[in-house]
């Protein structure tokens, strides 16, 4: 029987992962404790579509971050020497 865990089960899986086990632990363990579901074909493809999307917002976020990254160093400058203070004297 194949089963998507739901939660990290000790010794089995992680969460999201596909895995095959004994039909009596599936059906009397781990669904019943909301641990993990079975596998249906249409569950699969709904799990594989989550995955894409997921992907596909990572991606998104790490351009927007480099994006932002390439944009504030561009923006900020450093000069040579830290600003005087009123009487003359530098910050130092």
């Amino acid at each position: 029987m194949k089963v998507i865990l739901k939660e990290d089960v000790p010794g089995l899986g992680e969460k999201g992962e596909v895995k095959d086990v004994a039909p009596g632990y599936g059906r009397n363990l781990l669904i019943p404790r909301g641990l993990a579901e079975e596998a249906t074909p249409g569950r699969l493809r709904e799990l594989q579509h989550q995955a894409q999307v997921s992907k596909k917002r990572s991606a998104g976020k790490k351009k927007r971050a480099s994006s932002r990254r390439s944009t504030w160093r561009s923006r900020s400058s450093v000069s040579g020497s830290p600003p005087a203070k009123e009487d003359g004297c530098s910050a130092r």
